[in-house]
């Protein structure tokens, strides 16, 4: 066959903990032009796979022999490997974009090399780590450099830099963001940057030493051509992930066979009724739409309480690859009842102003709340509606302390309506919002 960059290998192999091996392109001297890690999509055992691979080519102005290797590693053992396909090609110099990072060129490919660049004077912070990715969403590579700064044995600080112009002897500084606690940086599935760190003072990391502080606060930027920089961008799921960050650690976990649960679109819906609603988890789901198969699905879930109300929930493949895990986009139910303003994924700031509306009885027209990244409320008001009875408007105002000073995070934005019979919540209307 005749390839251009990047290259999708499918195939079967044999999978230890979700790896089945490593993709290899070389060039008509056996060079190594580009390679990737083959991750099965079953998690263990004889599984199908499907990877990209970019390469780049040492003859640009025309074609160029080639072969694609595959290797089957040696089952967590070692890297060595057991088995191989060797298949003969030739090597087409146009390319595209390569979702996710890739190899990046040998010339810039050492963390040293990037030192000179990110530190001045060159003793205050180390390059460990890089990666090269399309991050600008077209052919040209960026570079994503993990920086630990040094302190002196204090606490462990990171600082991540994106390069363009990689190979050029003044690449060009793209987006920076120093000074994170245990802070690191990866590249998502779709060519987005994603950072986590560690929020010393959130409730999850009060009063834990150092070497225990875990990673709690994550952000996603995504490159605007139009305004050409890196800018903060809203991750479309709202349950069980509200970043994208932690949706791709989940995905890793699944792949490894655990949380299998996520496979499955009625049991998330369920679990968002269980744990964000209190509703119990013998609630009867019911598949509207979508599914197995598809990139999108619809579930209804039934409460057991009084008048058994129902909720619809939406929910979505991570990165829209119907291999990947199941995430909740929206939730409503069947009633008129609605949040106008503000708008999914909108930045947000105390106090926050909520109209909507909904059905009224006797003065009460239900109440809004807002979620931060721990699913934990830290605020809420109750609706004032237009009139007191029957289907009407309302306005409320929310004031809040965040979880999160002088940062963003995502949240959710819910109003809850409830039963006359028990006080359970019996109408659901749900969307993302990003806190200030």
């Amino acid at each position: 066959s005749t390839i251009m960059s990047p290259v999708t290998l499918e195939g079967k192999g044999a999978a230890f903990e979700a790896v089945i091996g490593r993709a290899v392109v070389y060039d008509h001297l056996y060079n190594d032009r580009g390679h990737a890690t083959i991750h099965s999509t079953n998690g263990m055992g004889f599984s199908p796979y499907s990877v990209d691979v970019a390469f780049t080519v040492t003859f640009p102005q025309g074609y160029q022999e080639g072969v694609v290797a595959v290797y089957e590693a040696n089952g967590g053992l070692s890297s060595d490997p057991t088995a191989a396909v060797i298949t003969k090609v030739l090597l087409n110099p146009a390319s595209g974009v390569v979702n996710g990072p890739q190899a990046c060129p040998g010339s810039v490919r050492s963390p040293d090399y990037w030192n000179k660049f990110i530190s001045n004077p060159p003793n205050i912070m180390r390059a460990e780590q890089v990666y090269c990715a399309n991050l600008k969403g077209n052919w040209t590579q960026q570079s994503l450099v993990v920086a630990h700064e040094i302190t002196g044995g204090g606490p462990t600080f990171t600082s991540v830099f994106v390069f363009d112009k990689i190979t050029s002897d003044h690449p060009v500084l793209l987006f920076s963001s120093r000074h994170m606690l245990h802070g690191e940086a990866q590249i998502s599935a779709i060519n987005s940057l994603m950072i986590a760190y560690a929020d010393p003072n959130s409730f999850v990391n009060s009063g834990k030493s150092d070497i225990n502080l875990v990673k709690d606060v994550s952000a996603e930027y995504a490159w605007f051509e139009s305004r050409s920089d890196f800018e903060l961008v809203p991750f479309p799921g709202i349950f069980p992930d509200l970043a994208r960050y932690q949706a791709e650690q989940a995905q890793l976990a699944v792949n490894q066979g655990h949380q299998s649960w996520r496979n499955d679109p009625e049991m998330v819906a369920r679990s968002l009724a269980t744990t964000l609603l209190k509703w119990s988890p013998n609630s009867q789901t019911t598949l509207i739409s979508g599914g197995s198969g598809l990139v999108e699905a619809q579930v209804r879930v039934r409460s057991e309480s009084p008048g058994h109300p129902t909720i619809n929930v939406m929910l979505g493949h991570l990165d829209m690859n119907t291999h990947n895990i199941w995430e909740v986009t929206d939730v409503d139910n069947s009633v008129q009842q609605m949040i106008s303003n503000p708008t999914g994924a909108t930045l947000v700031e105390s106090p926050l102003a909520v109209t909507g509306s909904g059905s009224a009885f006797e003065g009460d027209v239900g109440t809004v709340y807002l979620y931060d990244r721990f699913y934990n409320v830290i605020g809420q008001a109750k609706c004032a509606p237009a009139t007191g009875m029957g289907y009407t408007t309302f306005t409320a105002t929310i004031h809040y302390n965040s979880s999160l000073p002088g940062g963003v995070q995502q949240g959710i934005l819910a109003y809850y309506t409830r039963s006359m019979a028990d006080g359970s919540i019996s109408g659901v209307v749900m969307h993302s919002a990003l806190i200030s």
